[in-house]
């Protein structure tokens, strides 16, 4: 008898052990889904410009949507990686890309693409670079750089006030 109401208490532990299980997976899948559906987007002056950039096109409709006409092609691309520690420098560069609604750190360890593009109609005797940093086909990043030592770097979110 006092076997059988061990045993009668473990199948029913075994059995809620399982229910909890499936739940958490489930809930895991239904967030993972969710967050996945939400357009990414960061913001440019009052605008929320969509950061998915999975094609040369998408770059170029976002360079667009910020005012900007690059170059048909990157001047320079190239595979960098996101410390998982930022310095002084990195801190400073995401306090930039905070400016506008994006934020390196949960890149932090992750390799990306920078692509570089001259942009044609930027204002002033300065020639300026567009910078785009890619990850897992959304941009993550980015600045509108004065092409002169110790030349101004912009936030995306700024750049319609140079423009």
């Amino acid at each position: 008898m006092l076997f059988l109401t061990f045993y009668r208490k473990k199948i029913i532990i075994s059995i809620l052990g399982v229910l909890l299980s499936l739940i958490l997976i489930s809930g895991f899948f239904l967030l993972r889904h969710i967050s996945h559906n939400k357009e990414p987007c960061f913001v440019s002056g009052e605008n929320h410009i969509s950061a998915r950039a999975a094609s040369f096109g998408d770059l170029r409709r976002i360079a667009g949507e910020l005012g900007l006409d690059i170059s048909e092609s990157a001047v320079k691309t190239q595979r960098i990686f996101i410390p998982c520690k930022f310095n002084d420098i990195y801190k400073h560069y995401n306090d930039l890309q905070k400016q506008c609604g994006l934020d390196l750190l949960p890149y932090a360890g992750a390799e990306c693409t920078l692509c570089s593009f001259p942009v044609k109609n930027a204002q002033g005797d300065c020639k300026w670079t567009l910078n785009m940093l890619i990850c897992n086909e959304l941009l993550i990043g980015g600045d509108f750089s004065e092409n002169k030592l110790g030349g101004n770097i912009l936030s995306l979110g700024t750049i319609n006030v140079y423009n």
